[in-house]
């Protein structure tokens, strides 16, 4: 309790078992002595505000415990008066808060390393609340539809981001379906930003019913344009060469700097075992022999600073999809500079039974396990989840019980990302992983 002074003479029996302190150290402005100090000033210009205008007022701030410890306090007082109307000064109570407080912290970290998260793989969430008729967009949302950070979506005008046309009636029917049936869906459209640029995403959506009635509808976007732009370029160029070299028993690869395999002619299947479409994406590293990666590596640096110029292949060795290794010749070729190609060239045949013919080579092991392959969009599933676990908290109350319940349930989501994250990067060093192969040499 304070006087009209504003200087306190009452703590109740808790607050010195809290303290640890007497009531002649708490007198006056003693209490202040527990306060944080980076919470004191705005601690005591809130006290003094609030209490020359005779106004209620709630603060949080650390106070030290008995033990040293600093807990965070939700201080909450009211002004005093005397029967008459006479302002007697004021009176308040303090609360513990210091778990809630540390959730709410948590919560936050979460959010933002989520938040982090999406961005850097382009992923942008939204929400249309049909309860409230309202629509929000996250950040990445609107930096994919070129907005101001201040912009608000609306009913009316909220379509005319799809691409008038396929994409915009394919979005307004999966809208209604979901609104009429509680079907959540997933496609490929084209949307036209605020500015006029055009970007492919992929959104995925899932609607909330509630007594048949669709209440919310959760979604996300992620910009897949570069990849749809390399999709068909790959497409370009397979369609250029395929006249030329499909019918070719040498192979025929092109590969960009950093030796991903962008083309692999259809010859690739009789020699290495692979079809094309196994092969294009992948490094061309992991073809070669352990033994072989550091020539290659010396050799590609001369090849990128060569243009247009013709080298013999940097290795005799490939690995073929069984394991086994197959002999090869070839020349490679830096056509970087052309701009129909933009490409390192290779061109490579099979020699192993000549070379086998002089060395009398034989394999041991002729049947090995192929490599698993992982696709991203594993990650697909645990992230929509985790999307629609975050609009359920209730951002304005933290201590609402049931931000406990859903981050619970956005554990066990994280946790599957966690193991496909894993498992990925246990994947890529399998790759590395020497088979049981016969010497060659």
């Amino acid at each position: 309790m304070a006087g009209t002074d504003k200087l306190c003479y009452f703590f109740n029996k808790v607050w010195h078992e809290f303290t640890g302190r007497t009531l002649e150290q708490e007198m006056g402005n003693g209490w202040a002595e527990g306060v944080h100090p980076d919470d004191l000033h705005r601690c005591l210009e809130i006290y003094t505000h609030h209490f020359d205008l005779r106004k209620s007022f709630k603060m949080d701030y650390r106070l030290r415990r008995h033990d040293g410890q600093y807990r965070w306090i939700l201080d909450h007082g009211v002004p005093r008066y005397l029967p008459n109307g006479e302002f007697a000064g004021y009176i308040g109570s303090c609360t513990d808060i210091t778990e809630s407080r540390q959730g709410e912290i948590e919560l936050k970290r979460t959010k933002k390393s989520l938040e982090q998260t999406m961005r850097l793989a382009k992923i942008g969430g939204w929400e249309v609340d049909y309860v409230n008729g309202t629509i929000t967009w996250s950040g990445v949302t609107r930096e994919i539809a070129e907005v101001p950070d201040d912009y608000v979506p609306n009913f009316d005008t909220i379509l005319n981001f799809y691409k008038e046309g396929e994409s915009r009636n394919k979005m307004e029917a999966a809208i209604v379906k979901a609104m009429q049936e509680g079907v959540g869906f997933e496609m490929e459209l084209q949307l036209v930003s605020a500015k006029g640029k055009e970007y492919w995403v992929k959104t995925i959506a899932e609607p909330k019913m509630v007594n048949g009635k669709c209440e919310k509808i959760y979604g996300y976007f992620q910009d897949i344009t570069a990849q749809v732009e390399l999709n068909k370029k790959n497409q370009q160029m397979e369609r250029k060469f395929s006249h030329l070299i499909e019918k070719s028993t040498d192979v025929i690869v092109l590969q960009d700097k950093e030796a991903v395999i962008r083309y692999c002619s259809p010859a690739i299947k009789q020699t290495l075992g692979y079809t094309a479409e196994e092969i294009v994406g992948t490094s061309a590293y992991f073809l070669f022999h352990p033994d072989d990666i550091a020539q290659v590596e010396q050799k590609a640096v001369t090849l990128l600073q060569s243009p247009g110029k013709h080298f013999p292949l940097a290795v005799d060795r490939l690995k073929h999809k069984k394991g086994h290794y197959v002999y090869v010749e070839g020349t490679v070729t830096n056509m970087f500079d052309d701009e129909n190609v933009r490409a390192a060239v290779v061109n490579l045949r099979d020699v192993t039974e000549k070379k086998s013919a002089e060395d009398k080579l034989k394999m041991k092991n002729e049947r090995l396990e192929q490599i698993a392959w992982l696709f991203s969009h594993e990650v697909r599933g645990p992230v929509a989840t985790i999307l629609g676990l975050l609009n359920l908290l209730n951002h304005q109350d933290v201590t609402d019980p049931i931000n406990e319940e859903v981050l619970a349930k956005i554990l066990i989501p994280a946790h599957q990302l966690d193991e496909i994250i894993a498992k990925i990067v246990g994947k890529t060093y399998e790759i590395e992983e020497p088979f049981n192969e016969f010497d060659i040499k």
